[in-house]
């Protein structure tokens, strides 16, 4: 996921990218700057990849699957409420 929003980023996105100039983006600002973070569970090994891009700048951690031992948990937390609207819920296919 980073090497994938690293790309949009430095060939489209920010300030001086890559596509700028080019006649295929005639009109398109390349003023954008990507703040955000985004969570995955991209294998079936339980690994936990966190991206973050903070003022263009993209960063990614990868968290362990948890102890075989340690007790299994509802994947959802129970709904809180209402959330801003920048924010995207995520839930299991069978929830």
């Amino acid at each position: 996921m980073a090497v994938t929003l690293r790309f949009v980023v430095d060939h489209l996105l920010r300030p001086g990218a890559k596509g700028e100039g080019r006649g295929r983006f005639t009109g398109f600002t390349f003023d954008h700057v990507v703040s955000g973070a985004a969570m995955a569970r991209p294998d079936t090994t339980g690994t936990v990849v966190l991206v973050q891009a903070q003022d263009n700048l993209v960063t990614e951690r990868s968290f362990a699957a948890p102890c075989a031992a340690a007790p299994r948990g509802p994947l959802s937390p129970p709904d809180p409420g209402p959330r801003p609207p920048n924010v995207l819920v995520f839930r299991p296919r069978g929830a």
